[in-house]
């Protein structure tokens, strides 16, 4: 997953499914003003269509990934 932070500022990546349930929240940490990747261990996921979304002080942001097996 990747993303560009603006402010510094605590930060919480977390996964969704298309139905907007929670499956994993991968990191909740303060980030400095930059672009990142982030990784996460899938293994327990089937293949299909998820959400990832940063949200901070004044930041939402909400992407889509798909996960191939």
């Amino acid at each position: 997953m990747e993303f560009s932070i603006s402010n510094n500022g605590r930060y919480t990546l977390s996964i969704f499914n298309v139905l907007g349930e929670l499956v994993e929240v991968i990191s909740e940490k303060e980030y400095k003003a930059g672009y990142y990747k982030e990784t996460f261990n899938a293994k327990e996921l089937s293949s299909g269509i998820y959400l990832y979304r940063l949200n901070g002080d004044q930041t939402n942001l909400v992407r889509k990934m798909m996960l191939l097996r």
